[in-house]
């Protein structure tokens, strides 16, 4: 098991979710922010949140309402379900193995995927929405054409950030009311706006829906008795936070069955642990009831992802205190360890479409190049996306160190890479926090698998 938990220190002071701090190391980054200005302007909810008209709660129990799940069969969507998805295994890209042969299962929940880029093209038609839509109305009207999108931009997330762990797990990832990341990076705390009641209004939807597909997924009779990870990123690891101290931490018999938490790309301040007697935040490569952490960066990016308020104990709370930062090279926490060396890296991968390529649109300003942000932004429908496999992905040499604030820094990507578009992007880096480190991620879930499975032993 985990460390002791590392004390807070004195609070820092708060930012918004995405506060974004660049030095001048793009043009092509300022010109985008510069362009988009306006359109973000008009991208932002204004209407009360009550307001809004919401669809009616998702019932787990259907397959339709899950992104990936271990029931549908291959073949069934464009972009294939990352059950079913080839990924890189060392040097080779193979099918994963049989569902049922799988000893894991993975609760996965995604990234922000209604950004400004899914909205603008309704701008006239649409009022800005607080959270996503899920379900379809007859008829068909624009806000179908936005859920079509926003679907389209989930399941490729899903492959990008779940795709490690389906060799070893059959991935649950659940679809759900997600919030406006335009709001959550304009209303999260501290912000002048004085909007937080509208946005927590809006991320309680949200979460509610997460922990009812948790525990759907997490009381199935089919699931009883197997281990689990939760992974998730960004707006994902958000909500992930908060299940593990409400659906996670006060029930034995999940705490037994769970393994590890892979939660990246979002803040998980250490104060969060003062109130988690088993689940711990995780030190070393094998801890298991463990949680890690990390946010992703190049020594010249200034660039932060920080959550404003965390959910803690009973309520949202200001972001005080010190950070589970891990390498997830080394696995080891905090600043002052080892850097990784160069051998010890395992390799990246992506979800790039058999039919489309982010590069082609790496010349206009759109901010999330790699989400293939100008062609989202240009029309209703959806992008038409084909993806069976995940592709290698060539980063150079890879090595990592976690600095005194608390990121994760790699060096500047050749500029021959698919990532290195990705210096193009609001948050540079952020997207591909987890597909930078697709192979450690494989390994190391592995790795706690197994120490999992040696605890069991050794309490027969």
């Amino acid at each position: 098991m985990s460390g002791a938990m590392t004390t807070p220190q004195k609070p820092r002071r708060r930012v918004r979710l995405w506060h974004v701090l660049t030095r001048a190391n793009s043009g092509r980054l300022l010109a985008s922010a510069a362009l988009r200005l306006p359109w973000l302007l008009r991208c932002i909810p204004r209407p009360p949140f009550r307001k809004e008209e919401q669809d009616t709660p998702l019932d787990y129990r259907s397959l339709a309402v899950w992104s990936a799940h271990p029931q549908r069969l291959p073949g069934q969507r464009a972009v294939e379900d990352v059950n079913h998805l080839a990924t890189p295994v060392g040097k080779a890209v193979e099918p994963p193995p049989p569902v049922a042969d799988r000893p894991c299962d993975c609760f996965f929940v995604h990234d922000s995927c209604l950004t400004m880029q899914e909205s603008m093209p309704f701008l006239g038609e649409l009022a800005p929405r607080w959270t996503a839509p899920v379900q379809d109305r007859l008829p068909q009207d624009h806000v179908s054409e936005l859920r079509a999108k926003v679907d389209e931009q989930v399941d490729l997330r899903v492959a990008a950030g779940a795709a490690p762990f389906n060799h070893l797990c059959r991935v649950y990832a659940p679809r759900y009311r997600q919030v406006n990341v335009v709001a959550l990076a304009l209303y999260m705390p501290p912000s002048p706006a004085q909007c937080w009641e509208d946005l927590r209004g809006a991320i309680e939807l949200a979460y509610k829906d997460v922990a009812a597909a948790f525990v759907q997924f997490v009381e199935d009779p089919g699931n009883a008795g197997r281990p689990f990870f939760l992974a998730g990123h960004s707006q994902g690891t958000m909500h992930l936070m908060r299940l593990v101290q409400e659906e996670v931490e006060p029930y034995p018999d999940r705490r037994d069955r769970f393994v590890h938490g892979y939660l990246a790309g979002q803040t998980v301040p250490l104060r969060m642990f003062q109130t988690l007697r088993h689940v711990r935040p995780s030190i070393r490569a094998t801890d298991i009831c463990s949680v890690s952490s990390w946010r992703t960066a190049a020594p010249q990016h200034m660039v932060l992802v920080h959550c404003g308020m965390i959910f803690h104990k009973n309520g949202w709370l200001p972001l005080t205190g010190k950070i589970l930062a891990t390498n997830p090279v080394t696995w080891e926490a905090g600043a002052g360890k080892r850097a990784s060396q160069p051998e010890e890296y395992l390799g990246a991968a992506f979800p790039l479409p058999e039919n489309l390529d982010p590069r082609e649109g790496e010349g206009l300003a759109s901010g999330v190049v790699l989400r293939f942000g100008s062609l989202v932004a240009s029309k209703t429908s959806i992008l038409g996306a084909r993806l069976k496999a995940l592709s290698p992905v060539d980063c150079g040499e890879v090595t990592v160190v976690v600095d005194e604030h608390s990121v994760t820094r790699v060096p500047k990507l050749p500029s021959t890479s698919l990532f290195a578009i990705a210096e193009h992007d609001w948050l540079m880096y952020h997207d591909v926090d987890i597909a930078l480190f697709h192979g450690n991620l494989q390994a190391n879930a592995e790795h706690r698998h197994q120490a999992w499975q040696m605890r069991g032993r050794s309490r027969m």
